[in-house]
């Protein structure tokens, strides 16, 4: 998660009515397209487009006249499009803010800005997409979810579970939230990621998987898995974290899969779950 994506709610507004307005975004993109949802305070909702176009609905939610003032940003590259919901710059001055890092902007990859200061608007993004686009999808405060899908992902939030189902691969990281995933094939290239950092942590792997697994939690959290493991405690950890590494079918690549205080499982999908060895 970028640094200069900062957020500071303080403080909650009396309830005058709320307002709602929607914004809507519909295009054709190559296969090979990068689509990345950049939220702050709200969910992303991801479904499986019914044509060619890609479709991304954003609700935002807030107290009239203040979801007017966020606005939905589009930014193209060659092979990307990134799509913001966009707060309005803090007054950093009255905010007491150390320096002035600038105004707010939407760029792709973890490049732009978006510090939010004592706002409550929230922005629902539901997102449709036919196979083949590569997603990225983050949000600070929101859960991420979606079924059905065709896509490979990579998701990340602070504060809510993310739950994702596809039949391409999929990565995750979450600091507050539960972390599910159901992957249809591990064909990427190199490592991947899947943790949280206080949520439980579950992967559900293709049968035909080929993949080496290492998993790590803490010492008072559960590893499982279909097959036999030993949990082996890290040596001098005085945290007591456990560790279990394992393959499935020939491994030229790896699946990290962590939790801090949270159980871990992984299994493929018609396999059930084994018990745990311990050391």
């Amino acid at each position: 998660m970028n640094a200069a994506l900062l957020l500071l709610v303080v403080g909650t507004v009396a309830a005058p009515p709320r307002d709602a307005e929607d914004w809507r975004w519909r295009e054709a993109v190559p296969a090979t397209t990068t689509l990345e949802i950049n939220g702050v305070l709200g969910d992303i909702t991801v479904e499986r487009s019914r044509d060619a176009f890609v479709e991304v609905v954003a609700e935002r939610v807030g107290h009239a006249p203040a979801a007017s003032r966020v606005s939905l940003e589009v930014v193209r590259s060659a092979s990307r499009v990134t799509i913001c919901a966009l707060y309005p710059t803090p007054d950093y001055r009255t905010k007491k803010w150390r320096g002035d890092p600038g105004p707010n902007f939407c760029a792709p990859a973890d490049s732009g800005r978006n510090n939010v200061f004592d706002d409550d608007v929230k922005v629902h993004f539901i997102v449709r997409v036919p196979p083949n686009v590569h997603l990225v999808l983050k949000t600070m405060n929101g859960t991420i979810c979606g079924a059905g899908l065709a896509n490979t992902i990579i998701a990340s939030n602070v504060m809510g579970n993310i739950d994702l189902t596809t039949s391409a691969w999929a990565e995750a990281a979450s600091i507050a939230g539960d972390v599910a995933l159901t992957m249809g094939r591990t064909d990427w290239k190199g490592d991947r990621d899947v943790r949280s950092t206080s949520g439980r942590v579950s992967v559900v792997l293709p049968d035909a998987a080929a993949t080496s697994v290492d998993a790590e939690t803490l010492s008072h959290a559960r590893i499982s898995s279909d097959t036999s493991i030993t949990a082996r405690r890290t040596a001098g950890d005085a945290m007591g974290r456990r560790r279990a590494r394992w393959a499935y079918g020939v491994a030229g690549r790896a699946l990290f899969v962590r939790s801090m205080s949270g159980a871990v499982s992984v299994r493929r999908q018609s396999r059930t779950i084994r018990s745990e060895e311990r050391e």
